[in-house]
């Protein structure tokens, strides 16, 4: 089995976000919110998804992502800003329950990562909003 350094985790985790040319995957990659409840794995396609549609919901803008750097445990990471997801006023509100995120491409059209929450968050009243810092981590098989 191959081992990769912390080196080469942080260098692929900077060519993702790289602003380019070439651009990297991660660069302009935008979040979402679902309302599906799946158990996320890597054969999650954007069609299995159901994204949210409470008053005020959209696709995020761009993803701001921060240096790679190696976290207290020695492993590559890249955090991204903080996107926050705010119900609006307009009826109709439309409550419901979020199970997760997701994080596209800057077409908004592949499926680059999710996430589900813990246990879902609900939206039941304007204002009620649902902040997240993306974090994506390249850790290598130890032997």
């Amino acid at each position: 089995m191959i081992v990769f350094t912390n080196y080469f985790a942080v260098q692929d985790l900077t060519g993702l976000v790289a602003v380019g040319p070439p651009a990297g995957k991660l660069n302009g990659a935008k979040m979402g919110l679902y309302k599906t409840q799946i158990v996320p794995s890597r054969d999650t396609t954007l069609s299995d998804l159901t994204p949210c549609d409470f008053a005020g919901y959209a696709l995020s803008a761009a993803i701001t992502w921060d240096v790679p750097f190696l976290d207290v445990n020695d492993v590559a990471t890249v955090l991204g800003s903080m996107v926050s997801f705010v119900a609006g006023s307009t009826p109709p509100l439309n409550p419901q329950s979020v199970y997760g995120y997701y994080i596209v491409d800057a077409a908004g059209t592949d499926l680059l990562a999710l996430e589900a929450f813990d246990a879902p968050r609900g939206i039941s009243a304007p204002g009620n909003t649902i902040a997240i810092v993306p974090q994506v981590q390249a850790v290598s098989q130890t032997g």
